[in-house]
């Protein structure tokens, strides 16, 4: 054991040597990065743990040995340096020798260790697939010769892969719960319990279940806590959290102030200069939320004014998205458009135009432009979101949900009603085949292939869709964009009562309908076309004085509306 101790200690202080050596290159991507990557770097607590030295026991002998360890120990240092300074293509080539290296020499533990590496730096560089791939390896190498340290890293971070990045609920809560059991074996006093606890917490925001996130964000919280300042950014990466999932609760100003606070301890970190980082982004989406559209705007030119060269292009992307959803929600679009330019042009300068990170560009852009009167450019912009996110995640992605949702949608404007139907129908079997049976993210995709089939008199199948839609919608709770889709699925539902002969049917879900869309901000649905459809049912139920008055304030509303919004 004493031995082991020894040549853990010699690996962390190879791992230290590594990091100034590539400090002192001067890199300014590297320098922009210093006090996280240093800050991270493995401490030699770990060295004191027999369960973590007994899983490095059986070290291939001799002196030429020796020197090939300790090189592959320093390639990982390398390119876990590399990655923490955000620089993912630079670490993947220092990945893939390291694991090539450790596969030559035939030492199961340091291929697990090059093998979560290479996991973390293909989920860095947003390869789903091959980060999914490479980590479930790594845990199954890891298991095999005892290394719990990197199983119990490699199962949360391949939870948070599946949950967060793949949308596959149920298997990352099947992960994240053997990462839970295997800390049994590291002791109530490991480093990974807050890494753990993170990583269920953000499964659980993903899943729905806030509360339960809350409470795992807070033992991540008093477990990191316990082993690092409170200045660390691990523990301000977990304030970020916790204050997400509070407002999501309804806890707004307490989670502001979570915010606050993640952003003072990061000023005693880093030292009190604006930073293009993930919380300084929340604070500006707080401020927009409160309506300090003024303080918002200022949090995000100081963040973008802290950009450099050497800076992460993610970290640039992230400012300008969020530069983006500000202006966009204030309708400026020509301001949101130009945001979303610069983080296009970050990404895409670093990774190529095909890098999965460039998807959320694209579908924030595709939706301004379709709000914009421009459905041409939506389309072009939803047709890129559905390539890179398809070559990215695989053709049953369910990420390819909305973009199919919404090229559905804007082949119906186009009047190319066979596309329509046709995008529809595959974002529907889509959702049937890898959501949950409850999730809502098949409403929309639903309603619009419902619509489609209530229009060409297919009444059967479009009432049919339409009800499913409503079951979801009526087991969701309440929002804004709930209460927007229970209108238009009421409406098609009537629509098919009505051209079937069933007035007394369709009069009080229009009826429904109509109520709910008065009490929106923006009905769905234009408020003449409703009234027209409740009139003909009123009608139908020879309750002629009801009809007529719905007919009149039709036309009194059509009056008020320009020409163009006649149809």
């Amino acid at each position: 054991m004493a031995a082991l101790r020894v040549s853990c200690l010699d690996e962390r202080a190879r791992a230290l040597g590594t990091v100034v050596e590539l400090l002192s290159q001067g890199d300014p991507a590297l320098l922009d990065r210093a006090a996280t990557v240093v800050a991270e770097l493995p401490g030699a607590a770990e060295c004191q743990q027999p369960t973590t030295l007994s899983a490095r026991s059986g070290a291939p002998a001799g002196a030429e040995a020796s020197v090939r360890l300790g090189e592959v120990s320093r390639q990982l240092a390398a390119g876990d340096a590399l990655l923490r300074a955000g620089l993912g293509t630079r670490a993947r080539p220092q990945a893939e020798a390291a694991l090539t290296a450790a596969r030559a020499l035939g030492w199961a533990p340091l291929e697990a260790e090059a093998l979560l590496l290479l996991g973390r730096v293909h989920d860095d560089l947003g390869d789903g697939r091959n980060a999914e791939q490479t980590l479930r390896e790594a845990l199954l190498v890891a298991e095999r010769c005892h290394h719990d340290l990197v199983f119990v890293r490699a199962t949360s971070l391949l939870a948070i892969q599946l949950g967060r990045r793949l949308e596959r609920g149920a298997e990352a809560a099947h992960w994240a719960s053997l990462a839970e059991a295997a800390l049994a074996r590291l002791g109530p006093d490991s480093e990974l319990v807050g890494l753990v606890h993170y990583s269920i917490g953000l499964n659980l925001i993903g899943a729905g279940d806030v509360p339960g996130a809350a409470q795992h964000y807070l033992r991540a919280l008093a477990a990191d806590l316990a082993h690092f300042p409170a200045s660390h950014p691990k523990v301000t990466n977990i304030l970020n959290g916790l204050s997400g999932a509070l407002r999501r609760l309804g806890h707004v100003d307490q989670a502001f102030g979570y915010l606050l606070l993640a952003r003072k301890l990061g000023d005693r970190f880093f030292g009190p200069t604006p930073r293009p980082d993930a919380i300084t982004t929340n604070i500006a989406r707080a401020l927009g939320r409160r309506g300090d559209l003024a303080g918002a705007r200022q949090v995000l030119d100081d963040a973008a004014a802290a950009l450099h060269a050497g800076s992460s292009p993610e970290r640039a992307a992230d400012v300008y998205l969020a530069r983006a959803d500000l202006e966009g929600g204030a309708g400026q679009t020509t301001a949101a458009l130009a945001a979303l330019e610069h983080a296009r042009a970050a990404l895409e300068g670093a990774f190529g135009p095909d890098h999965p990170r460039l998807a959320s560009v694209f579908d924030r852009r595709g939706y301004l432009e379709a709000a914009d009167g421009r459905p041409d450019a939506a389309t072009v912009s939803f047709e890129r979101v559905l390539a890179i996110r398809e070559a990215a995640e695989g053709p049953d992605a369910p990420g390819l949900i909305d973009a199919l949702g919404m090229l559905a949608t804007l082949a119906g404007r186009r009047g190319d009603t066979v596309g329509a139907e046709a995008t529809a129908r595959r974002a529907v079997y889509l959702g049937e085949k890898v959501l949950p049976g409850d999730d809502t993210r098949v409403v929309q995709p639903l309603l619009q292939l419902a619509a489609l089939l209530v229009d060409s008199d297919r009444l059967n199948e479009g009432e049919l869709r339409a009800r499913e839609a409503m079951r979801l919608l009526l087991k969701a709770g309440s929002s804004p964009q709930v209460a927007s889709n229970l209108v238009v699925a009421r409406y098609l539902i009537g629509r098919a009562a009505l051209a079937r002969g069933g007035d007394a049917e369709a009069a009080p879900l229009l009826t429904q309908a109509l109520d709910q869309a008065q009490s929106l901000p923006e009905s769905p649905i234009a408020l003449p076309r409703l009234r027209m459809a409740l009139a003909n049912a009123l009608w139908g139920l020879r309750d002629r004085a009801a009809a007529r008055a719905q007919v009149e304030l039709a036309a009194k509303e059509l009056t008020a509306m320009p020409p163009t919004d006649w149809s």
